[in-house]
């Protein structure tokens, strides 16, 4: 870091409004999604996989390794974003972290990116700082901000088999201001969006353009969930299905097909655009950042209608006011029954939400239906972690193809 650098001053981001129905669902035309509600998702740290061994990514520069300096978030805070940053040194407008900042004036491979360069053009939003460096400015839907110097620099993983992996001249963002919906246990985010910027493009040809996760559901809140890379994010078995991932614009998010949804085994369409061009770019994103799942507004109120007939409880008003189907479970406690609701992808992959993956606790002794319109976020549909958990989900960006497999992922190794 050059003695005339100096901390990227604070920029205005834009919010959405600050209503609390709009801190619910993402803003994903900024690219990021929002809190999460109460009670309904859980922060899990993962260890990272490349091809044949098992990897933790625990350094942070060349010359500076750093215990866990940069650890995803996931899910349901920040989303699938492109960005990869850490807080640096001289952070001092910045949210409280436990682990050492990160200081790029002790490291021999750390370089900030010119403004004139194609990577700091990618950006959505930059300024030119003294001496033709790269300032970033990366806001999120819940009115979270991160600013400072992109940059590259090298970043390791330690492998199970003792072979430490070293990645050069890797793109991030060197944080010097922050403020938001950040956790002290977190040091940064790792972006694993389909952008050019994310960790899984960086990667690139070393993981073949394979990933894979597996969430554990709400209840497992001491499990953990490993991101697996290469060979170890294949997904198969029986009862594995595997869909299509559609190409469309941003390509920070991945586009599926979504042809169906069936509540206790009856059939609704898909409400299909007249728009040719919008059905072979996909319906529908996946997005393991967004905690609840959206869906047009015609099938979503289709589905609410069959599942009300299909759940003998009184129905209740939402406290919060963000969901439009709720039963008052107090009389039943555990032996609430719901029915499990099937949504089905092109290329026959049905995935099976049981109660877990498609009802959540509002309040006390009130559970809602987990799936929202869409109308509410100008109509983009996205199916949430919430209905994710529970599933080894592989992403094969070389074949473009996602695949689901139903999993006990606080037990599986996978």
């Amino acid at each position: 870091m050059s003695g005339s650098q100096e901390t990227p001053k604070r920029k205005r981001v834009p919010g959405n409004g600050g209503a609390q129905r709009d801190e619910l669902v993402n803003e994903v035309s900024r690219e990021k999604p929002v809190q999460s509600i109460q009670r309904n998702t859980q922060r899990f740290k993962r260890k990272e996989e490349e091809e044949e061994e098992e990897m933790e990514l625990l350094s942070w520069g060349s010359d500076t390794p750093m215990e866990c300096v940069a650890l995803p978030r996931f899910p349901g805070e920040k989303g699938d974003s492109d960005l990869i940053w850490v807080q640096c040194k001289p952070c001092d407008e910045c949210y409280k972290q436990k682990a050492p900042l990160f200081d790029p004036k002790a490291s021999s491979s750390y370089k900030i990116i010119p403004c004139d360069s194609d990577s700091c053009s990618a950006l959505p939003q930059t300024s030119c700082g003294k001496a033709n460096q790269c300032e970033y400015n990366y806001g999120y839907g819940d009115r979270s901000f991160v600013d400072g110097f992109f940059s590259s620099e090298t970043i390791g993983f330690d492998s199970t088999g003792g072979r430490p992996v070293q990645i050069p001249k890797t793109l991030f963002g060197c944080t010097h201001r922050s403020n938001g919906t950040f956790n002290q246990d977190d040091a940064g985010l790792v972006g694993l969006g389909g952008g050019k910027l994310s960790l899984i493009r960086q990667l690139g040809s070393a993981i073949g353009g394979k990933f894979s996760y597996c969430l554990p559901s709400q209840s497992q809140s001491s499990a953990t969930s490993k991101l697996n890379f290469g060979s170890h994010a294949v997904v198969s078995g029986t009862n594995a299905v595997t869909t299509p991932l559609i190409t469309s614009i941003p390509d920070t998010f991945y586009f599926l097909n979504l042809e169906q949804v069936s509540v206790a085994g009856q059939a609704i369409a898909v409400e299909k655009s007249s728009d040719k061009l919008a059905v072979e770019e996909g319906n529908i994103i996946i997005d393991s950042g967004t905690t609840l799942t959206l869906i047009d507004d015609v099938t979503f109120h289709s589905v609410v209608r069959k599942v009300a007939s299909s759940v003998s409880l009184p129905q209740v008003n939402d406290p919060n006011g963000i969901f439009s189907l709720c039963f008052d479970v107090y009389g039943a406690r555990n032996n609430a029954k719901f029915p499990e609701i099937t949504f089905r992808f092109s290329g026959g992959a049905a995935v099976v939400l049981h109660q877990e993956n498609a009802f959540v606790y509002a309040a006390e002794d009130t559970v809602c239906l987990a799936i929202i319109s869409s109308a509410i976020n100008i109509g983009i549909n996205i199916f949430g972690n919430i209905a994710q958990r529970n599933f080894n989900i592989g992403y094969d960006l070389t074949a473009k193809t996602i695949t689901f497999a139903p999993t006990d992922c606080a037990k599986s190794h996978v």
